[in-house]
């Protein structure tokens, strides 16, 4: 018989221990995971690599629902992010204010980092090149390098007056968007394309980074025009005509009342400096920039304070604007058989664009729409025009980029105004 004492049936039926108070304080402790965010995929229709912006379609929507993704959204290991049309993708979606869709965390499906090293480039990456920036483009995102020395490789040759065409995506720099200084000192390699030979790889003496300083500027370009970009994608930029008598009440003394303006309204408002026209006719330009709420705000404030003045004038409460558009791009704003300019007087507001266009200083052809109304209506119809023309300058800006030729050595024509009617 075996020496073990036989356990009891209490001891084989061991109550189960109550759960820990730890448990419980590590969970009042520990906030809640914050929910997984919605992931949907589609297909790029396009990428501007050079100017780090394309758009995606989503899978089972048309191309007219097309999602805006920057470059700073996508989740590489590559020295220069960008997609490939054709790719599909996975991503979040952030609505911005205004309604525009924009990809963010875009990833491989599934979840991988995207990778797109351009493997059509042939690099010399045995010899190291010195030159000096002959210029850059900023905006346009392109260059010209003046070598030391003529190159010769790959059966193809560069002299030294001609220099070597560079581009930003093959600067190397922590700068946003990568840019060069005109007569920097800079080394580089030497890639061949079917035009020719290239600078890449592009950094300081030493293979320093390179350190982007923007040149002062030797004049002010205060005013508004369509051919400036505006930084940020989710900003848009709209002009007013703001007559002259107006633009010292706008401003105020050591320009209180314009920064109060833009403490108020969260936009950035600056004059051009140029005076349109003479006498009682003269007009200046009104820049207006930042989210379209920012803006509808500003316009808002700007018709009142013009209103307050003209109130000292004359009896009447009328509000009036005058807004500035790109006359190629004015179709748009009168929308098909005047549809647009039809949903802007549902407002109850009164709106005339104007049928001669105008030319400002530095800038495109531009109309103008007079907008007038009592002050309530007014408000309601910037809900409806302060949209369109953010849609006008965003398609204006991203117009613009696309000029730019992938390897090309100039933009394209610009193509002229088409013909409208006056609505």
């Amino acid at each position: 018989m075996s020496g073990e004492t036989p356990k009891s049936s209490e001891d084989k039926t061991k109550p189960e221990e109550e759960p820990s108070n730890a448990e419980e304080d590590n969970k009042e402790k520990n906030p809640e995971e914050k929910p997984a965010e919605k992931r949907y995929t589609g297909k790029v229709l396009e990428f501007k690599s050079r100017n780090g912006f394309g758009f995606i379609q989503e899978s089972g929507e048309s191309e007219s629902s097309k999602v805006f993704v920057h470059w700073k959204e996508i989740q590489t290991d590559d020295r220069w992010p960008q997609l490939t049309a054709g790719m599909e993708v996975e991503y979040a979606l952030r609505t911005e204010s205004g309604g525009k869709r924009q990809a963010t965390n875009v990833t491989m499906p599934g979840g991988g980092k995207i990778s797109c090293n351009d493997d059509s480039k042939i690099f010399n990456l045995e010899k190291k090149y010195k030159g000096t920036v002959k210029f850059f483009d900023t905006k346009k995102g392109f260059g010209f390098i003046t070598p030391d020395d003529a190159v010769e490789w790959n059966g193809k040759s560069v002299k030294k007056e001609e220099g070597l065409y560079v581009t930003r995506e093959e600067i190397i720099t922590d700068n946003e968007p990568p840019a060069l200084n005109e007569g920097a000192s800079v080394e580089f390699n030497v890639y061949d394309t079917d035009k020719g030979l290239c600078a890449g790889r592009v950094s300081g003496p030493e293979g320093a980074k390179i350190e982007f300083k923007a040149p002062p500027s030797s004049k002010r370009n205060r005013g508004w025009s369509v051919n400036e970009a505006v930084p940020e994608f989710n900003k848009i930029e709209v002009g007013l005509h703001v007559e002259n008598r107006y633009v010292g009440g706008l401003i105020g003394k050591q320009g209180n009342v314009a920064k109060q303006l833009r403490t108020e309204t969260g936009a950035r408002i600056q004059f051009g400096d140029a005076r349109i026209g003479r006498g009682p006719e003269a007009k200046r330009v009104l820049s207006v920039i930042g989210e379209v709420e920012e803006v509808e705000k500003a316009c808002s404030a700007v018709a009142k304070k013009i209103a307050e003045i003209a109130a000292e004038i004359s009896e009447s409460t009328e509000q009036k604007l005058i807004f500035l558009i790109p006359d190629a791009y004015c179709g748009m704003f009168i929308g098909k058989a005047g549809a647009f300019l039809k949903k802007v007087r549902e407002t109850g507001v009164k709106v005339n664009v104007s049928n001669s266009p105008v030319a400002l200083p530095a800038a495109s052809m531009v109309s103008t729409a007079t907008v007038t109304g009592d002050p309530e209506k007014m408000d309601e119809s910037l809900k409806v025009i302060v949209p369109k023309l953010g849609q006008i300058s965003r398609r204006v800006r991203n117009d613009a980029m696309a000029m730019t030729i992938n390897h090309g050595f100039w933009p394209p024509s610009i193509p002229p105004s088409p013909l409208r009617q006056k609505w």
